[in-house]
Parts: C-alpha cells; sequence; structure tokens
C-alpha cells in the first residue's frame, strides 16, 4: 500500500512521491481526460445516420488521428484531435454545448440552480432525438435561443426560461417512453401541452408546467450570492494552506426572499402549502377543455420529502421510527385543521408540527382544482420518476371515469394514490435509500434546506 506523501518521513521517500507527481503531469495531455466516451458513441450514432455529412467526414478523422503512430506523444496530433473532437460535439450535441459553456463559466465563481438541476445525459439525448425529430428540434433551437440571448451573465431569468423549455422536453421523453404521445398543435386558445393514446384504453391529455422556488428570480441571485460566499471561503482555505478546503452552502427552495428568523428548514406544512399554491397558480382551466387531462408539473428544482411516501396522508419512517405525513397527499387531498406530523426536534418531543390552514386542491369547494389527477415529476437518485393522485370526485357521473384515470396514471407514474388511500401498502412506510454523493440532498429528513459540501 502506498503510504501519503504528506506522512513519509524519509528524504528518498518524498523524493520518489515528487517524482511520481511530475510522472503523473507529464501524461495528462496525452490520456486526454477532457473525451467522454457517451459523446464519441454519439457522435459515431449521429455520422452513421448520415454518412454523407460534414459530422461524417469528421468521424473519420476522428478514428485516424486516434489510431496514428505518435498520436500518444505527438502534440500536434492531439491538438488536431482537440479540434475535430470539438467540432463533432458541437454537430452532434449543440444544445449542450452551449449549456455547458454557461455552465462551466458559472461554475468557476458560482452556482445557479437552474443550470445545475438539468440532467446533462437527459440534455444530450434530446439533442440526439431532435436530429430526426422535428418537436424536439424545435425545443433544442428555443433552449439555445435562450442561452445565446444572455449578453451578461448570469441571468437568472434566462436560465429559468431555459429549464422550463428542457422540461417540457424531458417530460415529452417521458411520456413517450410509457405510452404513445404527440403534441398538442399549438392554438390561439389555451390548450394542454400532449395527447396520450394508450393502446387498449382512452386516450387523455397531459398539461406540464415546470415548478420553480419559493421567491423565483430574487431568491436565485440571493443563492448564487452565498455560492459566491462559499467559492470565497474555499479560496481562503487554500490561501491559508488547508489540505482540504471545504464550504458549505444551502438549497432552500422553499424559503421566501429575505427570510431569515421565520424561516423553518423542517417544515412539512410549508411544502404542504408551497405545492398546492404552485398547482394551483400554474395550471388554469381553460387548459383542461379538451377532454380527461392530468396536471404534471416538474418539480425538479424543489425538494419533494418523502419519495413515494410523500402520497400517503401517513408514513411509517424506519430509519427515526417516526410516523410523518405525506406532504403530495395533503396538498391534494388536505382539510383545513388537518394534522401534520414530521421529525420531531428529539425522542420524547412532539412530532406535531401543526394543523393545515387551507384544503388541498381536490378538496376546496371554493376552487375546485380542474384536472382528472395531478403528478409531480422529479428525479430519484438516477432515475426520473413520477408520483400521481387521482382526483377525488372525477365526473362521478360517467361511469368507470375512476378506473379510467387511474389506467392513466398507471402508465405516467411509478406509484400513485387517491384521497380513500387505496394503495398504502406500496406508499405506507419509508425504508432510507442511498443518496446521490454529487446532490448530497437529504430530501426525506430537511425539505427546505440543506448544507452542501463544495
Amino acid at each position: 500500500m502506498r503510504a501519503d506523501p504528506l506522512k513519509t518521513r524519509s528524504a528518498l521517500g518524498r523524493a520518489y512521491w515528487n517524482h511520481h507527481q511530475r510522472v503523473v503531469a507529464s501524461i495528462q495531455r496525452q490520456i486526454m481526460g477532457w473525451v467522454r466516451v457517451d459523446v464519441l458513441d454519439g457522435i459515431e450514432a449521429r455520422a452513421a445516420a448520415a454518412p454523407v455529412s460534414k459530422l461524417a467526414e469528421v468521424h473519420r478523422e476522428l478514428l485516424r488521428l486516434l489510431n496514428a503512430e505518435g498520436s500518444a506523444t505527438d502534440p500536434a496530433l492531439r491538438d488536431a484531435f482537440k479540434a475535430l473532437y470539438d467540432e463533432a460535439q458541437t454537430l452532434t450535441f449543440p444544445t449542450t454545448v452551449v449549456y455547458l459553456r454557461h455552465i462551466h463559466a458559472l461554475n468557476e465563481w458560482t452556482r445557479n440552480m437552474s443550470l445545475a438541476t438539468v440532467d446533462l445525459d437527459l440534455l444530450q439525448k434530446i439533442d440526439l432525438t431532435a436530429h430526426d425529430d422535428p418537436t424536439f428540434s424545435g425545443f433544442a433551437a428555443q433552449m439555445r435561443a435562450k442561452l445565446n440571448e444572455i449578453t451578461s451573465p448570469p441571468d437568472v431569468v434566462r436560465y429559468s426560461q431555459f429549464f422550463e423549455i428542457y422540461g417540457e422536453a424531458m417530460v415529452l421523453l417521458y411520456l413517450r417512453a410509457r405510452v404513445p404521445t404527440r403534441r398538442v398543435t399549438e392554438a390561439a386558445t389555451e390548450t394542454p401541452d400532449f395527447e396520450c393514446h394508450p393502446k387498449d384504453g382512452i386516450p387523455f391529455y397531459v398539461e406540464v408546467k415546470t415548478l420553480d422556488i419559493v421567491g423565483g428570480a430574487l431568491r436565485h441571485d440571493a443563492m448564487m450570492v452565498d455560492a459566491i460566499d462559499a467559492q470565497v471561503d474555499l479560496q481562503e482555505q487554500i490561501d491559508r494552506g488547508v489540505r482540504v478546503a471545504v464550504a458549505e452552502s444551502e438549497i432552500d427552495p422553499y424559503r421566501r426572499y429575505g427570510e431569515t428568523a421565520t424561516y423553518d428548514p423542517r417544515s412539512l406544512i410549508r411544502v404542504v402549502d408551497t405545492v398546492r399554491e404552485k398547482f394551483q397558480q400554474a395550471f388554469k382551466p381553460g387548459q383542461f377543455a379538451l377532454g380527461p387531462t392530468i396536471a404534471l408539473a416538474v418539480a425538479d428544482r424543489l425538494i419533494i420529502p418523502g419519495h413515494e411516501c410523500a402520497l400517503a396522508p401517513y408514513y411509517y419512517d424506519d430509519a427515526s421510527e417516526t410516523c410523518l405525513s405525506g406532504v403530495l397527499w395533503h396538498a391534494a387531498y388536505g382539510r383545513e385543521g388537518t394534522p401534520i406530523f414530521r421529525h420531531p426536534d428529539f425522542d420524547g418531543r412532539p412530532a406535531l408540527e401543526g394543523h393545515l390552514g387551507r384544503p388541498g386542491l381536490f378538496a376546496d369547494p371554493g376552487r375546485r382544482f380542474p384536472g382528472v389527477a395531478l403528478v409531480a415529476l422529479t428525479q430519484d437518485s438516477d432515475r426520473r420518476v413520477g408520483y400521481g393522485l387521482a382526483a377525488r370526485d372525477f365526473a362521478p357521473s360517467v361511469k368507470g371515469a375512476a378506473d379510467e384515470t387511474e389506467a392513466a396514471l398507471s402508465l405516467v407514474c411509478d406509484a400513485y394514490n387517491d384521497a380513500g388511500n387505496s394503495h398504502s401498502s406500496k406508499v405506507s412506510r419509508y425504508r432510507p435509500r442511498d443518496v446521490s454523493p454529487e446532490t448530497s440532498i437529504e430530501s426525506h429528513s430537511r425539505p427546505g434546506s440543506d448544507q452542501q459540501p463544495r
């Protein structure tokens, strides 16, 4: 086992590690660590699809350079490969290249949540699909246009607009993987975004909205300032010679702009209220007029605590041995005065946080939500998941309407429930799962905020 070079006491050991570092540095350029194999795979796939094209020519030259004698040692060959690689990447993944240019420039000094929440693999898939699909070609062109409009970054408004277009394209990919789906033609009047045609079922529509953090642009700006402070802290540690520099910044999608003392990052009532109101404000009645329509919200920029257990009125958490409230269920069906339980401060303290002040989307007779169901689409570790809830009394005069709604949710969602908690056996017990080290977000226990190493 190799010793830590900083702990080596002998002059001979230190001399070896200095030699080791010089050798590693000398071969870094030869390895070309900036090359991504998935990008090469995409380039080759597109070159094969269009054998008589500029990209096909570049692909052949890339292969020649990699196989050329001296490619590992000749800097000129490596530089030529780098230039062609960049050209081929732009031809194959034009939207991804523009996105990476912006996020790399930002990451040197701050962090924007809209850009950071984008799934790079998914964005590349959108780019690849756009070559043959006019709908995705339109999405990709709109995303590039939003970023190319930025003359003085950062621009949190255009970053958010970029993410909204990305969200709609992502939903179409998600739906098409589950059910035949087409985009509804834009009309002068309000219409839903997508029409789904199950092979053995009744067609239904999906209206898509992308939910933003509480406070919108002002909070995005504030979070970017917080990220700048973290970078400054890191640099000060490095300047002091700290071996491992670590800084913390908070991801607070539920914090209002300027809020300090009154903000409780562990509040579940705030999550319920926020999700309910964001659904109510985002979706308009006219978008549900064509037929049975599901309201689907991309919730990546929010943190939904409890994963699929958010669909249960109450669920048991194995890790803390506590009974907790499901935020999505209460956002849909909660009644005024319903008790909400969260993790207690410590054993022996009350788990009761308080009581809801307003009814849920499907329980409010004063402003009844128009959709046959609502779905929150979010990222769970390395996969995208949909969590759905059916309307309480959808079309009671139509025979079989409830079954049709459930059939639609079974296609669109990974887990779903209803007002009667009919699927409690699937969503009423939370078992801890691994948290992605890239995000470090404890989305179950701390829904409103988290500290993140940078």
